[in-house]
């Protein structure tokens, strides 16, 4: 923690050069070129280092800027290299005799050309990343037809003598020794009249800001061509002035643009077809008042022909978003019953699909298919390979069945086969066969996978059933199939008694995390090295009246397919901080460890939960460590990693739980930043019988003391294991030995028998 507070301070500048102060200097600057301006040629050399200095102190926040971000590092290199180039022309053009054109000699020609083409592609760059979020067909034709308005105006407006300072930059580069410098000009120009037409400004300060310097410099440089032109100085103070301005303006958006992407972002994204189509209005209107200007002055054909072709565009435009809005509503019809990973119809699109109304006495039915032990898959090989088990599945399944049956997944590892038609022996050889083709062998990365699955049947008994009973019949029948291992059941009234209880539960469930009626039990943590109580897992309980305790891992299962894992890890999370609270001086000092899931960590809100929770309670965010299993960090999300490290930022400490069961977990030991390893019991439990078992163990404390994390032994049920782990170098353990889980009110109780045992005994709880 020390070498990470040593290591940021050092990579923080000793003085911040702020954008305020350089601008404040800029302008004392051209202030006093303003003065040296009036004075004349004696003090021209003077003027000349006023402006390179100005130049060189508007450029110091991009260079604080580069020092500092990484993101669009070589966009602002560019822009700085710049102005540096413009301070050098500067100095330059102050060793000039008076009247020889500045752009005459091959020294500062070749700068100033280099000059406006770094500019021009430092604007590229700049304005690119800013705000050009999109790049599809419609951007184009957007961008062809404003491209094509605003140059029918321009043609109407040359006519009209209105821009013959432009026209003295487009003569310029007739000349040899203006070809470079205005070809480059021309690119910023064309690249400002682009922008205008592709990116969407609206709230974007970065864009505004690197436009306007832009737009400065444009002014400045053709004001330059026109006095080189007609030989004369009269506007060289302006162009000097717009020049500093612009490196003022650039050094604003330096020190805004800190790499990372804002609301402001978001907000323009969600306004952006609106804005759009503001804009291709614009274009129209424009497009139509030129045409009737230019019938109404006679103007040559181009001037119309150009508006004309700009509503030939929009016109070409507005098709094209019909034909895109016709594309993405089929799209999404599409998607909506759709399963995204095998491409079968999601559990919605089966619903709808139901079997045809048949007059016979064949009236079909659904078969389910719900794979054993698919878990053991994800947790071996990882999800990706469990998804490819399902891929692989879901096409062998595809190519079995009938045209007129329809296939689903309905989730997890769960299938289903919707039959029009068919008798009951059909349906059940359907499932015998499913069954068999579930039993051939699954290649996966190279690994014969032998997979079984449970299959129940459910048989259409009147054309007024709906598809949703039938699911539920059929999913009754996989249970029972799954609890006598009979492969395939075939749904029976009289063996339906299991599931209202079942459903009965689903809703029990749903209604304690409403009301936040699970109860939370509290199991020690004891410090090796002191012998005292160190801390306290929360563990979630629930006893539902009638129905006795349930499991904690068959009602969480209930809770995570109901979406619940949220508000059920707030509850626990703030029951526990209420229970370790109400402990008063006796856990002043004790931490809180919480178990949550992987849904928790791709969840964006959830440490505003945990920093929230924290709050109310006044706890310490140090004495909080966030459980995650071993399984969930071998996801590769980059979600999980962002939960990580916001916890960490707030004070909160992370562990690993279950520690040596899961797969890739020591490279993510280097990826994500956690605080603590919780040893699998499956291996505490053995360390006296298995030396493989002890080897683990062994090898896991040492990993943990070489990256200075703690090592935790959970599952410790004797001495004999208590003292080994001891020796190994353990620094918290947990287990029956010390106590079981006990509810919030014998903690007190507990703590006094504990820390008053004889040295070695343990305490006994019921």
């Amino acid at each position: 923690m020390t070498a990470d507070i040593v290591g940021t301070t050092r990579a923080e500048p000793v003085v911040r050069f702020r954008w305020a102060t350089s601008a404040l200097v800029t302008l004392l600057l051209a202030l006093a070129l303003a003065v040296c301006d009036r004075h004349g040629r004696d003090v021209r050399e003077i003027g000349r280092g006023l402006f390179a200095t100005g130049v060189v102190v508007a450029a110091l926040p991009v260079y604080q800027r580069i020092r500092r971000f990484r993101a669009r590092r070589v966009t602002w290199s560019l822009l700085l290299a710049a102005e540096l180039l413009t301070a050098l022309a500067g100095a330059i053009y102050g060793t000039l005799p008076r009247g020889v054109n500045p752009f005459a000699p091959p020294t500062t020609n070749l700068v100033l050309a280099l000059l406006t083409s770094v500019l021009a592609v430092a604007f590229v760059g700049s304005l690119t990343v800013a705000s050009l979020r999109v790049l599809d067909t419609n951007m184009l034709i957007d961008a062809a037809a404003g491209g094509l308005a605003i140059s029918s105006l321009l043609a109407w407006l040359y006519l009209r003598g209105v821009l013959e300072p432009l026209s003295t930059v487009i003569n310029g580069v007739g000349q040899r020794e203006n070809l470079l410098v205005g070809l480059s000009l021309l690119a910023i120009i064309v690249i400002l009249a682009t922008a205008a037409t592709m990116i969407d400004v609206t709230g974007d300060r970065l864009m505004i800001d690197v436009g306007a310097a832009a737009v400065l410099i444009s002014v400045g440089e053709v004001l330059a061509h026109r006095d080189v032109l007609v030989h004369s100085t009269r506007f060289g103070l302006l162009i000097d002035l717009c020049w500093l301005a612009a490196y003022v303006v650039v050094g604003r958006a330096a020190h805004q643009d800190d790499g990372v992407v804002t609301g402001a972002g978001a907000r323009r994204e969600r306004t952006f077809a609106r804005v759009q189509s503001r804009k291709i209005a614009a274009f129209g209107v424009l497009a139509l008042v030129v045409i009737t200007l230019s019938t109404l002055s006679n103007d040559p054909p181009v001037v119309g022909g150009l508006a004309v072709a700009a509503l030939a565009v929009l016109l070409v435009r507005l098709l094209v978003s019909l034909r895109a809005e016709r594309l993405n509503s089929r799209l999404f019809e599409e998607l909506a019953v759709t399963d995204p990973l095998t491409g079968l119809a999601n559990r919605r699109g089966f619903s709808v699909s139901g079997p045809a109304a048949s007059p016979g006495p064949a009236h079909g039915g659904v078969v389910l298919i719900d794979l054993d032990n698919f878990k053991d898959v994800n947790d071996s090989l990882g999800h990706r390979a469990g998804d490819q088990v399902l891929t692989q599945l879901a096409h062998r399944l595809r190519a079995s069945i009938d045209s007129d049956a329809v296939l689903a997944r309905l989730g997890g590892d769960e299938f289903a086969v919707s039959c029009p038609t068919g008798s009951p022996d059909d349906l059940q050889r359907l499932a015998k066969d499913v069954a068999a083709l579930v039993r051939e062998p699954v290649v996966v990365e190279g690994l014969s996978l032998h997979l079984s699955a449970s299959v129940g049947v459910a048989l259409r008994s009147s054309t007024a059933e709906h598809q949703e009973e039938l699911i539920r019949k059929a999913d009754v029948a996989m249970y029972q199939a799954k609890e006598k291992h009979a492969g395939v059941s075939v749904y029976d009234f009289e063996h339906d008694r299991n599931d209202p209880r079942r459903l009965i539960l689903y809703g029990l469930v749903s209604e304690a995390v409403r009301d936040g009626t699970i109860d939370v039990h509290l199991q020690p943590l004891v410090d090796v090295a002191g012998g005292l109580v160190a801390g306290w897992e929360a563990l979630a309980r629930w006893s539902p009246d009638g129905y006795g305790p349930i499991p904690p891992e068959r009602f969480v299962r209930m809770i995570e397919m109901q979406g619940l894992v949220v508000p059920f890890t707030a509850h626990v999370l703030r029951r526990s901080l209420h229970h370790l609270t109400a402990l008063g001086e006796r856990g002043a000092a004790h931490r809180l460890s919480v178990n949550v899931s992987e849904r928790d960590f791709v969840n964006a809100d959830f440490p505003r939960v945990v920093d929230a929770a924290l709050g109310d309670f006044h706890f310490p965010a140090s004495r909080l460590t966030i459980e995650i299993t071993e399984d969930a960090l071998a996801n590769d999300d980059v979600r999980i990693d962002q939960c990580i490290q916001d916890l960490r930022a707030m004070g909160v400490r992370v562990s690993i739980d279950d520690f040596g069961t899961g797969y890739s977990t020591l490279s993510k030991l280097v990826d994500f930043r956690v605080d603590e390893l919780k040893i699998d019991r499956s291996f505490v439990s053995r360390v006296l019988t298995n030396h493989k078992a002890l080897a683990v163990v062994r090898a896991a404390v040492d990993l943990a003391q070489a990256m200075d994390l703690v090592a935790v032994a959970e599952g410790v049920e004797d001495d004999e294991t208590y003292d080994a782990l001891v020796d190994l170098g353990v620094d918290l353990i947990q287990g029956f030995h010390v106590a079981r889980p006990m509810p919030p009110s014998a903690c007190a109780r507990f703590l006094t028998e504990f820390e008053g045992r004889p040295v070695g005994e343990t305490v006994t709880t019921a």
